[in-house]
């Protein structure tokens, strides 16, 4: 995985987190998204791992110290939405294969 790169902690449903690698963030039909790259103990192949796709909201901190999802505010977080809609999804990826060349 690149060093350089900045990472994120997945939630998995056993309760545990998983890093991933953050390859893109980019909006597609006024909804922005994030596509993650979970790390491995195999990361030699890197053209064989999978990468995920998500919905995602900046989550901005209010003057008293609060959280706030759409106004004002630094920069506190990010929330992870799934996307549940295949046409949602397809577009979606239909959008990063044609920002990376796939």
């Amino acid at each position: 995985m690149d060093e350089n790169r900045f990472t994120i902690n997945l939630p998995t449903k056993d309760d545990e987190t998983v890093k991933a690698q953050i390859i893109t963030v980019f909006s597609d039909k006024s909804r922005d998204y994030i596509a993650l790259m979970p790390e491995t103990e195999d990361d030699e192949n890197p053209e064989e791992r999978i990468v995920l796709l998500y919905r995602y909201k900046e989550i901005k901190a209010s003057s008293d110290g609060g959280a706030v999802s759409e106004n004002g505010g630094e920069i506190n977080g990010i929330e992870l939405i799934e996307i549940k809609s295949d046409m949602e999804f397809n577009s979606a990826l239909a959008k990063f294969e044609e920002m990376v060349g796939a």
